[in-house]
């Protein structure tokens, strides 16, 4: 019975959590506001949080788990073209961050510091690690071979746009499914621009001979 209680108290501190950060923001939430939301005392909060730091990573590292997930697959999928795998893959962690607003600080900013005595890295930052490399193999994935010295920074730009994109939708708050729709079809365009018509990572152009 206790270890059950347990349980229901944590999903509901955790509920509540997600809520008043995805309402409020992370850094406007207090300990007492969640603990006030949840229905308990913020003393209990601590018996299983050491703050609220780590509330949040212990919320966000089994969502980040399923979005690794869903990368993977789609990462695997033989039928899927580059360009196709890379809209799709964006698309995804767009929706993930839509819908787990809470969990988009961790994605994108990490886990707060730990002490310098901890050398081993939270789950939570090689969960970004790996999802990031997933993201990175699937912009790699659209660039011809011979212009593979172009990777990184065309890696960069695609970063800088696909947070940019999501910075945008999440301020101010909307309904998660009509935003996806919104952004699933700028992810697109994004894309197109990004390895369409760009010239500066394709092979320099021979210059003319003069006769």
């Amino acid at each position: 019975m206790r270890v059950s209680k347990g349980i229901v108290t944590k999903k509901n501190i955790e509920d509540a959590a997600g809520k008043l950060f995805s309402s409020q923001g992370f850094n406007r939430v207090t300990m007492r506001e969640i603990a006030k939301e949840a229905g308990c005392s913020h003393t209990l909060i601590y018996m299983y949080y050491k703050d609220k730091e780590d509330l949040l990573r212990q919320m966000a590292c089994p969502l980040l788990e399923q979005l690794e997930a869903e990368l993977e697959e789609l990462m695997a999928d033989p039928v899927l073209s580059a360009t196709e795998r890379l809209r799709l893959v964006s698309t995804e962690v767009v929706a993930f961050c839509l819908f787990q607003r809470s969990a988009t600080m961790i994605l994108f900013q990490g886990a707060p510091p730990k002490p310098a005595a901890e050398e081993e890295p939270e789950e939570c930052d090689k969960l970004r690690g790996r999802i990031f490399s997933r993201l990175r193999e699937a912009v790699i994935g659209c660039l011809p071979a011979k212009r593979m010295d172009a990777a990184q920074t065309l890696y960069r730009i695609y970063l800088f746009m696909l947070h940019g994109m999501i910075m945008n939708f999440l301020d101010p708050p909307g309904n998660p499914k009509e935003q996806v729709q919104r952004a699933s079809r700028l992810v697109d365009r994004c894309v197109e621009i990004l390895l369409g018509d760009t010239e500066w990572y394709r092979p320099s152009r021979e210059k003319p001979q003069l006769s």
